[in-house]
């Protein structure tokens, strides 16, 4: 695939940089390659081609960004929809009122997105706020495209893994056994779906140690989030509570089945 470079936007992410590139039909779209001092260092470099492997084969998702083009035997790279707009973390942050207007439609179409990873046999591994790009389209309204697949892997490739997610998303069964299941994910998504329906974190200490040990222990439970907002959906409030279950046996085992409780 043909392409130009443009300075409309360049950034660095954590294994790969990321630069606006324009495609032969005029279609603006991303650059997305692994950094050059990582090309030596197998594990990263393994996570990345795994990454842009598993990103083609959710495609056929309107809420799973696009990948144009993957490749690069030496240097590996991905070509990658164009989403211009901001992720769910900087809407939060800003306390941003088009977030708030619009939260149902934004956290169901995120939980769709996940869902999808789920159903082709795969676990995402790295769900939060900065991973839903939000996309705003005066005619279509407002989609929302899950992206950042380099942490994830089959569904049954359970563990022990040293690296399992981002500690501030992590469950229990992650932080005390190394292990990762699509209940894992489910967990991740219920404290983000927390933060947005209440404002607040579910676990919360001090310190990042000690919010993360909550997160671990199989005893500290949150508040209900009808103790904190009073508009939040019944339905809906049952599906997060069910997602931030400490055991998996009590925990929604996928995104499928936290659809499901919601519509119930």
């Amino acid at each position: 695939m043909k392409y130009k470079l443009t300075d409309t936007f360049k950034t660095q992410g954590g294994i790969a940089s990321l630069q606006s590139v324009i495609l032969e039909d005029g279609r603006q779209a991303v650059l997305r390659r692994l950094h050059f001092g990582k090309l030596l260092n197998f594990g990263v470099r393994g996570s990345f081609i795994s990454g842009t492997k598993i990103r083609q084969e959710l495609q056929g998702n309107q809420n799973i960004v696009v990948s144009y083009e993957r490749g690069g035997v030496f240097w590996p790279y991905e070509i990658l929809e164009y989403v211009p707009g901001i992720n769910f973390h900087v809407a939060m942050n800003r306390k941003d009122d088009y977030l708030k207007r619009n939260r149902l439609n934004l956290l169901r179409q995120a939980a769709k997105a996940l869902a999808w990873v789920h159903s082709r046999g795969y676990m995402h591994l790295d769900v939060k706020p900065e991973n839903y790009l939000i996309l705003n389209s005066l005619k279509d309204g407002p989609t929302v495209k899950l992206t950042d697949f380099d942490l994830a892997r089959p569904a049954l490739d359970n563990g022990p893994r040293r690296q399992t997610g981002t500690p501030d998303f992590m469950a229990p069964e992650q932080f005390n056994e190394k292990r990762s299941y699509q209940a894992s994910d489910v967990f991740a998504f219920g404290i983000m779906a927390y933060r947005l329906m209440t404002g607040k974190l579910p676990f919360n200490g001090s310190t990042e140690k000690s919010t993360w040990k909550k997160q671990a222990s199989l005893t500290v439970v949150p508040k209900a989030p009808h103790e904190i907002v009073n508009d939040i959906p019944y339905r809906l409030e049952m599906a997060i509570v069910r997602a931030l279950e400490k055991s998996l046996s009590k925990r929604l085992p996928n995104m499928t089945a936290f659809l499901h409780e919601w519509d119930s």
